[in-house]
């Protein structure tokens, strides 16, 4: 069993609990406690007494605020550049030679107002992109649900081959997704064969923030819903 407080401590600390109306079951010896409460009970029970005068279903302060939902909306054009600045992945989707939707992880590379991505030579959605320019790029994370969407037509800048242009747009990507490591995987593969596509932007949708946009929620949709 727990020691018991002292009579002293436990007696002052029932009469604080009386007072927060908590429940004290005495036995017929007043001032007596059978078995002894220890100290940490009858702390417990004081805070919980408290709470309970204070409104114990009352909401936190993490509750009440809505700072964790962060900043909802679509995003300003330097809050998207930021964004696409980060180590965040692409799902390009292209169409194949059936005409099926085809989905593939990808680091990308945005400048000069566009995408840059380079596919190895033997990629299968390079020679699809190739045959059908249609794209769809959806670059996105968890937590803030920060996502840019994008409908684009990819250009074919070059065929594979070793030493082009997408050798430096391929060290820049290296660096942003790899940090210091980014020549250690890079310069091993410099004699391997890429490809390098440019997907000029269509449209773009971006959205950050825990939260709906308006035209999903019923109650805005209006008379012509």
């Amino acid at each position: 069993m727990a020691p018991c407080a002292s009579r002293g401590t436990a007696t002052a600390l029932v009469t604080v609990a009386r007072s927060l109306a908590v429940a004290v079951v005495d036995t017929t010896h007043p001032g007596y406690f059978s078995p002894c409460p220890s100290p940490a009970t009858i702390v417990r029970c004081v805070a919980d007494a408290a709470k309970a005068r204070e409104g114990g279903n009352a909401m936190s302060d993490g509750e009440k605020s809505e700072n964790w939902r962060g900043k909802v909306g679509g995003m300003s054009q330097e809050e998207m550049e930021e964004f696409l600045a980060s180590k965040v992945l692409c799902r390009l989707g292209v169409l194949d030679d059936d005409g099926w939707p085809y989905v593939v992880p990808v680091w990308f590379q945005y400048k000069d107002g566009g995408f840059y991505v380079i596919p190895r030579e033997r990629s299968n959605w390079a020679r699809y992109m190739q045959n059908d320019k249609r794209v769809y790029l959806d670059i996105d994370e968890e937590g803030s649900l920060r996502k840019v969407l994008v409908k684009g037509e990819a250009e074919l800048i070059e065929t594979p081959n070793v030493g082009g242009k997408w050798v430096e747009i391929g060290r820049e990507m290296s660096y942003r997704y790899l940090g210091p490591h980014g020549p250690d995987y890079l310069v091993p593969t410099l004699n391997e064969p890429r490809w390098l596509f440019f997907v000029r932007p269509v449209t773009i949708t971006t959205w950050q923030g825990v939260d709906w946009a308006k035209r999903y929620k019923h109650e805005d949709w209006g008379a012509n819903a």
